[in-house]
């Protein structure tokens, strides 16, 4: 059994498949079966979405801000999560989306190394920072932009919680993520976020109160990995 022309099952007659928010694009199922005679047969299908008010948005920047660290972590093939530092990404909005119109809003990455179980919490960010393109250059702990030195509010980024209050600790949403030693695609309910934004550039901030997690991030070499927003108009 394939899925996008990548072996995921054999030796088996059937094959489970669940389509997430994640495959909101068009999917390719095929399997394909050998007899004893080495003769070999192939079938295909095709799945997709009958409506066409998806958009599946990947990150224009994303970063870890650690406590332990004054360097930007930009450009970096992952982003930490751990109590010691947030990971923050930033998404565009296509001009035709009304932030405080979408249907839902799904983040979706890809966690791939862990140490311990955690749960993750969403809150909103601003969106005047970025990224970088050095260690001296982009957000860290005290600077939305280290090469100008503009500082945040408070150290470590200026995170909005679901009540409205600057670095306050009330998410917009929370996730669970055990530590299966696995990469593991994980999805989270955003649309509140996106509505508190209310603005076409998003910032996501992910904390957490417990375990060391790393997520890929836009530059990590599998695409599959890489973060995204995925909204329904």
């Amino acid at each position: 059994w394939y899925l996008n022309g990548e072996l995921v099952e054999s030796n088996t007659d059937n094959f489970d498949f669940y389509r997430g928010i994640a495959d909101a694009n068009e999917t390719t199922v095929s399997v394909e079966v050998v007899d004893e005679e080495g003769k070999i047969a192939t079938h295909f299908w095709l799945l997709s979405d009958e409506s066409q008010n998806w958009s599946i948005i990947t990150a224009t920047d994303d970063t870890t801000i650690a406590e332990y660290t004054n360097s930007s972590l930009g450009l970096e093939e992952s982003v930490k999560v751990n109590t010691q530092a947030v990971t923050m990404m930033k998404f565009t909005l296509p001009e035709t989306v009304n932030p405080f119109e979408v249907q839902s809003a799904t983040l979706i990455f890809t966690d791939y190394v862990h140490y311990g179980n955690m749960e993750i919490e969403v809150y909103v960010g601003p969106n005047d920072w970025n990224e970088g393109t050095d260690s001296v250059s982009g957000a860290s702990r005290h600077f939305k932009d280290y090469g100008s030195s503009t500082r945040w509010m408070a150290v470590g980024s200026d995170w909005i919680d679901a009540t409205g209050t600057l670095a306050g600790d009330v998410p917009f949403a929370t996730q669970f993520i055990a530590d299966l030693d696995k990469a593991q695609k994980i999805e989270i309910d955003v649309t509140d976020v996106v509505y508190a934004s209310g603005e076409n550039e998003v910032t996501i901030i992910l904390k957490a109160n417990g375990g060391n997690h790393a997520i890929a991030s836009k530059e990590h070499p599998i695409e599959s990995y890489k973060p995204k927003l995925v909204i329904q108009n």
